[in-house]
């Protein structure tokens, strides 16, 4: 098998495997072990501190998963990394192997007081193999009451007219509002479900979208501008919270049109399409394949620093050697 190391901050993801072993085809995963001796290397979002491995230099890869509009990454880090896999359309000097956000799923993951516990459920075996997940409610949202972004405030000013709108036809969800420890919880028992990403970017949408898939709840959308090259249009309803009113009436017509029933096979498949094709490891397996492993390639002991430590290193090297 091909041996991958993966390196990140976040959560547990190898929970995203058949039956949490770390293996996808002919790929085994090690995530944030000692693993030293790799074929390939990946960093998922960032690391805490520096990391140390013996690979080919040329299959070191950095998944990013912010928008453009929100992140631009520090370059003496981005420029460890001989490919990227990104959504933004910053020119980094490092090829990006797919343009794409690559984020993982939350159901399952249960945050308190902030932080995330580290016992999950909803891997993928579970979720691949459930039955029907019931429908008991109609209609739920998702929105932080952050007020950072134009974007941010357009949300809540909009997830506040629908609730004043539809009153107890819509349950809304988050921190501010009605704060919840499993995103689960307050997508499954739904039909439908609102998502409203923090931006509107070609290539990018997050677990946001795919949580309403695999919990079986058919999305009202707001996001990604070329979401159809990735899930069928029959699979979501789009609306564009910055025309309120006219978004507000596609939603009053799909509670009275109640097309559940209609959607469920497009929705079922779209679950298909986040556990296997949208999976962090099959986008993995993908760039891998995209660019196969020479077997002639000299691995080399590499160093991967922090994005933070990597600022610090490029203003020292920049004042002892004048670069």
């Amino acid at each position: 098998m091909v041996k991958v190391k993966v390196s990140t901050d976040d959560v547990d993801i190898i929970k995203q495997t058949p039956g949490r072993k770390g293996i996808w085809g002919n790929y085994q995963f090690f995530v944030n072990d000692d693993t030293y001796e790799c074929d390939y290397w990946f960093v998922l979002y960032g690391i805490d501190k520096k990391v140390t491995a013996k690979c080919p230099p040329e299959n070191t890869y950095y998944v990013g998963g912010e928008p453009t509009s929100t992140c631009k990454f520090r370059k003496p880090f981005i420029q460890q990394f001989s490919n990227i896999i990104s959504s933004q359309n910053r020119d980094y000097g490092v090829p990006c192997a797919r343009k794409f956000s690559s984020l993982r799923w939350s159901v399952g993951a249960k945050m308190v007081n902030g932080s995330w516990l580290p016992e999950q459920d909803k891997d993928y075996d579970e979720l691949k193999n459930m039955e029907r997940v019931p429908k008991t409610k109609l209609l739920s949202v998702i929105s932080s009451n952050k007020t950072l972004t134009p974007l941010h405030r357009k949300r809540i000013e909009f997830v506040k007219l629908l609730k004043e709108e539809l009153g107890d036809k819509v349950d809304l969800f988050g921190r501010g509002f009605n704060e919840f420890e499993d995103t689960w919880d307050v997508i499954a028992p739904y039909k439908y479900h609102i998502v409203i990403e923090n931006c509107r970017e070609e290539n990018y949408f997050t677990e946001k979208l795919m949580n309403a898939y695999l919990a079986e709840s058919y999305p009202i959308y707001y996001g990604c501008s070329n979401i159809e090259d990735y899930y069928p249009s029959e699979t979501m309803t789009k609306i564009d919270i910055e025309k309120p009113e006219e978004a507000v009436q596609i939603i009053r017509k799909i509670i009275a049109d109640d097309p559940y029933e209609k959607h469920y096979s497009a929705i079922k498949k779209a679950k298909e399409l986040t556990l296997d094709k949208y999976n962090v490891f099959a986008v993995f397996v993908e760039a891998m394949e995209a660019s196969p492993c020479d077997e002639s390639a000299e691995a080399k002991e590499i160093t991967l620093w922090p994005s933070r430590k990597c600022k610090r290193l490029a203003r020292l090297k920049r004042m002892i050697f004048g670069e």
